[in-house]
């Protein structure tokens, strides 16, 4: 089994022996971040190990592999060839043809030692001429031919240059070790139309093929040194952007690609003599928070010197600007803010010639805890109970909220009665026999209000009397005229709390109050003159009303 893998810009093939009738074949399997890519040649530069027929009169076996070229390798690379082989003897070989075109050999010299697993990179013994490729993008199909029963492949190592020396054990000794590069940049500090000098350290045990120097992402140029270090000239103008430039440098090499190094900060100002005067600095700047995750920053507009124009305002936020294009208005809103956080605010003016003023006086604001819009969980009622005629019990269930529930609205018919944060309540001051339709929503510290419950309906109590009044006239039975004076009692048990007794008044009236409801009592009507009246009364709840009409008596 052969299996391709790349470490640090090195194509390797491992192959395992498998056996069949026919002798030894070949697996190969393209695996890690090199791979071959699409459509391409592999050709030979040296022609010492090329040979014309790839069909040995000794044939042990034969097998084929499609692999592809690294699919970061847009153009064509050369490539030096190392082959670990095992033969039998000294004088085996193995041949190979790609795309079906010509065959080199490997092996064949009295210096690989047999049975013994050997790196080559040179063919048919001539140890003076390393095998190169030449590999272009693209698909390709590989064919191994063995002219012995017992010859075999298991590693290739494809490199770019030939200094490694001989590979030793998996060869990973002869690995690429990615470059390092560092810039610097003299002066650092410099005016429009100055020039810097960059250089950059490199260290690469590839063959370096650029050092190019940028700014930011635009390119500056590249040195024309031979060797580290490299050096480039940058020419500044006067439409170089005064302020800070972010100065890197970046190698390239055969089996790395492109390292870039860490930037270096060049500050390029305009020149003295032009140096515009700046801009006032803006006044009254506030600072006020309109939610958890909004501030509202204003200020008082600023001006700017004779002949320069106020262009706008930078708003600075702990220190960095969060407006870095700019503001032409005289406010800000920052929605990048959190909750429960406090923030600093400056705000700077800036001119039509670039131009920055001082920062202004700071403004403080501190955002408010978010809010949340999460409603409670709605409650049930579980019990609604009319206790009286004129009060109903009521009970139901905690409901959840986020934040916590701060307590609950009780409605009566729709209306709101009360709040409480327990989860029962007595509703008072109903009128007897009547029938309340009643719900309860849960509410939380941010006004979050839950559904409301399935309502319940509940029909208060009858009214129930505790004491009666009785009343009335008393008259003449002959004349129909009012009798004043009149005694009227009753029994002592008629009542706990009124009269036992009264006498009519001028008119004829009389009251009793307080007496008990529903027991039968004797209640006696007595004057001077007049034949006593008795009557036993079951009075019913409420004021009772019973006239008595009194006989005179007759004289001797």
């Amino acid at each position: 089994m052969l299996n391709l893998e790349t470490v640090n810009g090195i194509s390797k093939l491992k192959i395992k022996n498998s056996r069949h009738k026919y002798g030894r074949f070949l697996k190969i399997s393209a695996v890690s971040v090199i791979v071959f890519a699409l459509a391409a040649s592999l050709s030979l530069l040296n022609s010492h190990n090329v040979q014309a027929d790839c069909s040995p009169a000794t044939n042990n076996g034969t097998d084929t592999l499609t692999f592809s070229t690294p699919s970061s390798v847009t153009t064509t690379q050369n490539y030096y060839l190392w082959t670990r082989i095992l033969v039998p003897t000294s004088t085996d070989t193995v041949q190979a043809s790609v795309d079906g075109g010509t065959c080199y050999s490997i092996g064949g010299s009295s210096s690989v030692v047999a049975n013994t697993w050997t790196w080559v990179n040179y063919a048919n013994g001539q140890t003076g001429t390393p095998v190169q490729v030449s590999l272009t993008p693209g698909s390709h199909t590989l064919k191994y031919y063995g002219t012995a029963a017992n010859t075999g492949i298991d590693k290739v190592l494809l490199l770019t240059s030939n200094n490694c020396g001989t590979p030793v054990g998996d060869g990973s000794n002869c690995e690429p070790v990615a470059p390092t590069i560092s810039v610097t940049a003299n002066p650092t500090t410099v005016t429009q139309g100055s020039t810097v000098t960059l250089s950059a350290s490199v260290s690469d045990t590839s063959t370096i093929s650029s050092v190019t120097f940028y700014d930011g992402t635009t390119k500056l140029g590249s040195s024309s040194s031979s060797s580290s270090p490299y050096t480039y000239s940058w020419q500044t103008s006067t439409s170089t952007a005064v302020g800070s430039h972010s100065i890197t440098a970046q190698v390239a090499d055969a089996a790395n690609g492109t390292t870039a190094s860490s930037p270096v900060t060049v500050k390029v100002s305009a020149p003295v003599a032009t140096q515009p005067t700046p801009p006032n600095a803006p006044t009254g700047v506030t600072a006020k928070a309109a939610s958890a995750t909004s501030v509202n920053v204003s200020w008082t507009a600023a001006t700017a010197p004779s002949g320069t124009v106020t262009s706008g305002y930078y708003v600075i936020r702990n220190g960095v600007n969060i407006t870095p294009s700019g503001v032409t208005d005289t406010s800000y809103t920052d929605k990048s803010v959190v909750a429960s956080t406090s923030y600093t605010y400056t705000v700077e003016t800036f001119d039509s010639a670039g131009a920055v003023s001082v920062p202004s006086a700071s403004a403080v604001v501190n955002t408010p805890a978010a809010v949340s819009k999460v409603l409670p969980t709605k409650p049930t009622i579980t019990s609604a109970t009319a206790v009286s005629s004129s009060q109903i019990s009521l009970a139901w269930t905690t409901s959840t909220d986020p934040i916590g529930v701060a307590g609950y609205y009780v409605y009566l018919n729709g209306t709101k009665n009360t709040s409480t944060t327990a989860t029962s309540y007595g509703i008072t001051g109903l009128s007897p026999s009547t029938t309340y339709s009643i719900y309860v929503q849960a509410f939380d510290s941010a006004g979050n209000v839950s559904t409301a419950s399935p309502k319940v309906s509940v029909k208060t109590k009858a009214a129930t009397a505790t004491s009666v009044t009785l009343s009335g006239l008393v008259t003449n039975a002959k004349t129909g005229t009012p009798i004043a004076n009149v005694l009227v009692t009753t029994g002592r048990f008629a009542t706990s709390s009124g009269t036992e007794s009264t006498h009519t008044n001028s008119n004829g009236q009389y009251v009793l109050t307080n007496i008990s409801p529903k027991a039968t009592h004797t209640y006696r009507f007595s004057a001077v003159g007049y034949k006593s009246v008795t009557i036993q009364l079951k009075l019913s709840a409420g004021n009772q009303v019973r006239n008595v009409k009194l006989s005179q008596t007759r004289s001797k």
